[in-house]
């Protein structure tokens, strides 16, 4: 069936009836979710053709707009038209700076990011809009000779900006399998520039994912020289940290465990007066989680307890070193690695502090980060096996209770969005009528307005669903 004459219309004007970079971004989002596959519906391959028709046609004066429309292109496949569209970029950019136009970095609508000394604003708006439309291109086009034409010229670009621009367009290149200009932009990162350390982790990252570990294990030889003569002994062990979890993550626990080896060696003074060196225990924290995804990633059964062991170490450790945030972020990286590894043991240890963390978050961000675990927690119990399943439902279901009575003495929103986060998980425990009786009691409450003196009740009333 041909696109309907109103979608036709909405997609056609979207630059000319809207202001430029509303509607090219509109377009972008539709372009976003289109397949590109060989074996894609016809509708999308018509709804395509559409947008490119639209980005084709019309103008477009403003910047932001073009930026948009690069990555509209690169979907369709105009690899040549996204290479002129950045050349335009260039061309109007230089131009600009040689008017008494105001500058670029006045100019909120068009780029946005932190203030920083070293970098060229646009230089990183032609970086950021060439990331995008290679991220956007299909996969079976990322091999085409005229990509690494572009991925050449992002290279080019990232030399002319600071660090963290340079780290943001190596973990572009490698997202498109373009290693080797990855790894010619961290070459040219300054080794005093904290910033390598992300561009490195990132070429590693690429470079595992896309199966090349003789050029990760290489990276890792040339970053070590000037790993090892940091001055700023966090930046260093943390640069460790990260290439020892990529690895651990890949599959490679033995040379995980090298390098964190390798970076406890103690120097001659160290070996001299050993309890004069004390390490911080967060560091210790984050190295024995790293230990863990070691374990984890083992084929063999044999250790089995010992991944329990240090499971169970991490869940009463992490409570007593983070808070807030902080400890969310540490356990939601724990958890689907947890769950895959059938420690549904360790995933019940580590329930308190889950509630401690939470506790300590409000807000919309509460129900962010309970949405988070919530997902986690529905996949264990519908991963694990009958006879751990009921004890799952049982912890679960006792969490979910402690964690909406806490939330219900900070106030009713914090209630609410304890309930709201929670609504997975309910689903998984009590089926989908119970997420309907949640929304009917709720509708109820707000038309008898007793929101806000029946916290207790309401809650107590949402414990029962289960």
């Amino acid at each position: 069936l041909p696109v309907h004459p109103l979608t036709r219309n909405l997609v056609l004007g979207g630059l000319v009836w809207h202001d430029q970079s509303d509607g090219a971004r509109f377009l972008k989002e539709v372009a976003d979710r289109l397949d590109t596959g060989e074996g894609r519906p016809a509708g999308h391959a018509r709804m395509l053709e559409l947008c490119l028709e639209a980005v084709r046609g019309p103008i477009a004066v403003d910047l932001g707009a073009r930026r948009y429309i690069a990555a509209v292109l690169a979907r369709g496949g105009d690899i040549r038209t996204v290479a002129e569209t950045i050349d335009t970029l260039a061309a109007v950019m230089e131009a600009q700076s040689e008017t008494r136009l105001p500058h670029r970095d006045a100019d909120d609508n068009i780029l946005r990011h932190v203030v920083r000394s070293g970098a060229n604003t646009d230089v990183d708006f032609q970086v950021f809009t060439l990331q995008e439309a290679l991220r956007a291109l299909p996969s079976e086009l990322r091999s085409h000779p005229d990509v690494a034409h572009l991925a050449q010229r992002l290279v080019d670009l990232a030399r002319h900006s600071d660090g963290w621009t340079a780290a943001s367009a190596t973990a572009a290149l490698t997202d498109i399998g373009q290693t080797d200009a990855a790894a010619r932009v961290v070459a040219g990162i300054p080794a005093d520039d904290i910033a390598r350390s992300d561009a490195v982790c990132e070429l590693v990252d690429g470079c595992l994912a896309a199966g090349r570990s003789e050029q990760a294990a290489a990276q890792v030889r040339e970053a070590w020289s000037w790993i090892s003569n940091l001055k700023d002994e966090h930046l260093q062990r943390l640069t460790v940290r990260r290439l020892a979890e990529l690895y651990a993550r890949a599959g490679h626990p033995d040379k995980a465990r090298i390098l964190l080896a390798e970076r406890h060696r103690p120097g001659f003074w160290q070996r001299l007066w050993p309890r004069k060196r004390r390490e911080p225990e967060e560091w210790l924290l984050s190295e024995d989680w790293v230990r863990l995804l070691c374990l984890l990633a083992e084929s063999d059964q044999s250790n089995t307890g010992e991944a329990r062991a240090r499971a169970r170490s991490l869940a009463v450790r992490a409570p007593m070193l983070l808070e807030g945030e902080a400890l969310a972020i540490f356990q939601l990286r724990m958890m689907p690695h947890l769950v895959a590894a059938g420690q549904y043991s360790a995933l019940i240890d580590m329930l308190p502090g889950i509630a401690k963390a939470l506790s300590r978050i409000k807000g919309q961000k509460h129900a962010v980060r309970t949405r988070d675990f919530a997902v986690h927690l529905a996949a264990a119990l519908a991963r694990a096996p009958q006879p751990e399943r009921q004890a799952l439902a049982e912890a679960f279901q006792s969490w979910t209770v402690e964690l909406w009575q806490t939330a219900a003495q900070a106030g009713i929103w914090q209630a609410v969005y304890s309930v709201a986060g929670c609504l997975a998980l309910v689903q998984a425990l009590a089926g989908a009528r119970a997420v309907l009786d949640i929304g009917r009691f709720a509708l109820h409450a707000n038309r008898e307005q007793t929101w806000g003196g029946t916290v207790d009740a309401a809650v107590q009333e949402l414990i029962e669903t289960l």
